[in-house]
């Protein structure tokens, strides 16, 4: 048995919803230079090191 909030279709929607919804939140915090991007798809170190760029640079 497969409860239908589990169901891809039902995931993919909420997905859908959550990004339909917080995109004009970001593009609100992002014209306020309060967002900060980070590639996540390389090395945790130089994840860990882009943060830490961000967070000085808020100092």
């Amino acid at each position: 048995y497969q409860r239908e909030d589990d169901k891809p279709e039902t995931v993919k929607r909420r997905l859908d919803v959550n990004i339909a919804q917080g995109e004009p939140i970001i593009a609100h915090y992002r014209a306020k230079g309060l967002v900060h991007d980070i590639e996540g798809n390389q090395d945790i170190n130089d994840v860990f090191k882009d943060i830490e760029k961000v967070l000085t640079n808020l100092k």
